[in-house]
């Protein structure tokens, strides 16, 4: 959060599970400060309550890991391109 403060972001991979914060709400504060930057969830242990509640609070997408690097490179462009 400190470093979207001072720094615009075009997009962000954010784990649902952290160690330290719950990703669902730091995807909803990121959102919040700075609603122009695309975010990512990822996620190990999915579920459709958590696939709702990040993608109600901001998320454009929600990825389960392991996720293939092409599928998130294609995630990635397309999301990217939307914005433009």
């Amino acid at each position: 959060m400190e470093k979207l403060q001072n720094q615009r972001y075009d997009l962000a991979l954010v784990d649902v599970k952290l160690p330290d914060t719950n990703g669902t709400d730091l995807i909803a504060k990121m959102h919040a400060g700075n609603s122009d930057t695309i975010l990512i969830a990822v996620t190990g242990f999915p579920s459709l309550d958590d696939a709702n509640r990040v993608i109600d609070r901001g998320a454009a997408a929600y990825l389960v890991k392991p996720v293939k690097s092409e599928e998130l490179v294609r995630i990635i462009a397309e999301k990217l391109n939307k914005q433009e």
